[in-house]
């Protein structure tokens, strides 16, 4: 078994952005990215814009399938949410969580 990426510059280093190579931005975008209110795009595939980095994020799950099929750790999902915002409070609800406990979760 091949060992699983655990943290975002281990992640980094598989990142491949190869499919936007093959994808026309749409000309008429900001150049700085800023580019956030919703527009009909007319020519292009894509509009390139900034990330908005969430202020609270909360985890609450992801899909163990496809974290393995990607290639990463469980403990990936907590230590991104963590490492990003070390306040966050954190709820971890697995994937096969029954409704009620997902319901039971308190937005903080």
């Amino acid at each position: 078994m091949t060992e699983r990426i655990k943290t975002l510059d281990e992640f980094a280093k598989h990142v491949d952005y190869s499919l936007l190579d093959t994808l026309s931005p749409d000309p008429q975008a900001t150049l700085d990215g800023n580019d956030h209110d919703p527009r009909q795009v007319f020519s292009g595939h894509y509009v390139p814009v900034t990330p908005t980095p969430l202020t609270a994020p909360t985890y609450i799950a992801h899909s163990k399938t496809l974290f393995a099929e990607l290639g990463l750790d469980d403990s990936f999902a907590i230590f991104t949410v963590r490492s990003t915002h070390s306040s966050a409070r954190l709820e971890q609800v697995t994937a096969t969580a029954t409704a009620e406990q997902f319901l039971s979760l308190k937005q903080y």
